[in-house]
């Protein structure tokens, strides 16, 4: 299909000023076409045993006329203003997998794979100098003019309904203790992000995405169970936000500056590629996403093996993100509920 979207309000109507001189730095334009996408899709469904539904589908887009901001500055800086233009392209491309279990008396649900690339790039210059220094300078940047390709993230969902068959189990006084019990859980994976490390300090030229962070994990829950009194239900429920209480540290989280982040990496066990960087790195199979439970205990190679055996298994010698507060963003949360429902005829 081809279609045509609205650009965000801002790039539409928005006039903004400096309020120290009341000189103009943004400046929408509604007469930018409308960004455009073209997409394909190529399926295939297959019913398995008229319980399961097993659909393959591929699919691209491709986007253009997406609009960034393109500075303006006159050559002494006295003018300085940006712009949305239509400079930007996009495309997306990638397939999944999804098995489907709709009906059933115990159990329903679905699984999905999804693999998906995705690229963009730009026309033109970021900004463009009416000194004629600066404007060569910028011209003569070819990273300006590179498409950026990032490194495929494919990521799973999991979404099952768990639940009792009406009439099941034990009647006390009219009502069946066990039917209508639902548990639905709702599992994610994700594949870690990669991104580049050469040490300390900056990236090393020639190195990019060298390295990848710990894979996302995360589940889900609500339990509930419905109680019914004639035209009137009572349904109790809980939710519980990641139950497992999986601790994923987010990449750059907790850390209070360069030095700490630094800091961390190098206390990690990386695989043998990275010891040639200099930083006198332990071989190891740690990956940056790894964290410490208990003591921090620096690591000393006159240790004996078996204590050093404790120290990988526990990751003692890694030295935590300093702001340990806002390391980990995602604990375990539980809400109970109780919900009133009348049927009115």
């Amino acid at each position: 299909g081809h279609f045509r979207s609205m650009p965000a309000p801002e790039n539409l109507y928005l006039l903004r000023r400096n309020q120290a001189n009341n000189a103009i730095t943004r400046l929408a334009n509604p007469n930018n076409p409308l960004p455009k996408t073209v997409a394909y899709e190529l399926g295939y469904e297959h019913n398995l045993a008229d319980m399961f539904l097993l659909r393959l589908a591929g699919y691209y887009k491709d986007v253009t006329d997406e609009s960034r901001l393109v500075g303006y500055v006159s050559r002494d800086n006295s003018v300085s203003y940006s712009v949305p233009e239509p400079n930007m392209y996009r495309d997306i491309r990638g397939f999944e997998v999804t098995l489907t279990k709709n009906r059933g008396e115990w159990i329903t649900g679905f699984i999905n794979y999804t693999y998906m690339v995705s690229s963009y790039g730009y026309f033109g210059l970021p900004t463009y100098y009416e000194n004629p220094a600066l404007q060569r300078e910028s011209e003569r940047n070819t990273a300006l003019f590179d498409q950026v390709k990032p490194v495929p993230q494919p990521y799973g969902r999991a979404n099952i309904d768990i639940f009792t068959p009406m009439e099941f189990g034990p009647e006390v006084g009219g009502v069946y203790l066990l039917e209508d019990i639902r548990i639905n859980l709702l599992a994610s994976w994700s594949s870690g992000s990669y991104f580049s490390w050469t040490g300390p300090g900056g990236t090393r030229p020639g190195y990019s995405n060298n390295i990848q962070w710990k894979d996302f994990w995360n589940v889900d829950v609500r339990i509930s169970k419905t109680f019914k009194f004639g035209p009137a239900a009572i349904e109790l429920f809980a939710d519980i936000s990641n139950v497992f209480n999986i601790k994923y540290l987010d990449y750059r989280a907790g850390f209070v500056d360069a030095k700490d982040y630094d800091a961390y990496m190098q206390s990690l066990h990386l695989p043998e590629d990275f010891s040639k960087f200099g930083y006198n790195n332990i071989v190891g199979d740690d990956k940056p996403g790894d964290i410490r439970t208990g003591e921090y205990i620096p690591w000393d190679n006159s240790a004996s093996d078996a204590q050093k055996d404790e120290w990988r298994k526990n990751k003692s010698y890694i030295d935590m993100p300093n702001l340990s507060y806002t390391a980990f963003t995602n604990p375990r949360v539980v809400y109970w509920g109780l919900r009133l429902m009348i049927e009115i005829k």
